[in-house]
């Protein structure tokens, strides 16, 4: 994102205007500066093991800029982890099947998937089925369709309220799952 706001020869800019070529890049880097705000309140009761949390920075600016996604991928489940803390759970940690956590003296799983296109949702349904089943834990699924619903990166920057925002949410997750 620095990089967007560096202007060649010239002094930093303090604005990125809509034509702009970075914009969309700067849009996304406040998405995740907002995603890594929430994990970082609670990323300290949260036990990463081993993960590389290098990971999170090392991935291209935008979703679709490649197909693998490792440090998008951590920051789900990063986020998914948080949640729990925020929500009360104890020992949390990510491991299989993505997270754990303790809830009214019981282990849970929760395996996460980020779903990249419509096509695939059934997939990483299945795939996530299998990975919770083989933590031999009761487990949830948390499915990120953000991507999915919005192949083309399309930043949705036009003030409309929570109601219209559910229903077009709404409406797009009926046409995924067609």
């Amino acid at each position: 994102m620095r990089r967007c706001f560096e202007d060649k020869g010239g002094p930093g800019r303090t604005s990125i205007p809509t034509h702009d070529l970075n914009f969309r890049i700067a849009l996304e880097a406040l998405r995740d500066i907002q995603l890594l705000d929430a994990i970082l309140r609670n990323i300290d009761k949260v036990d990463v093991g081993s993960v590389a949390l290098e990971r999170l920075v090392r991935d291209p600016p935008l979703p679709h800029s490649g197909n693998i996604s490792r440090g998008r991928d951590l920051q789900a489940e990063l986020l998914v982890a948080a949640a729990c803390v925020s929500g009360g759970m104890k020992n949390v940690r990510l491991t299989e099947p993505d997270v754990a956590a303790t809830i009214d003296e019981e282990r849970w799983g929760i395996a996460v998937k980020r779903v990249k296109s419509q096509s695939r949702i059934t997939d990483n349904i299945k795939e996530a089925a299998r990975q919770a089943h083989e933590a031999h834990i009761p487990a949830a699924i948390y499915i990120d369709v953000s991507q999915a619903l919005d192949p083309d990166d399309e930043q949705m920057i036009t003030p409309m309220t929570d109601e219209a925002f559910n229903l077009r949410l709404r409406d797009g997750m009926r046409q995924a799952i067609r």
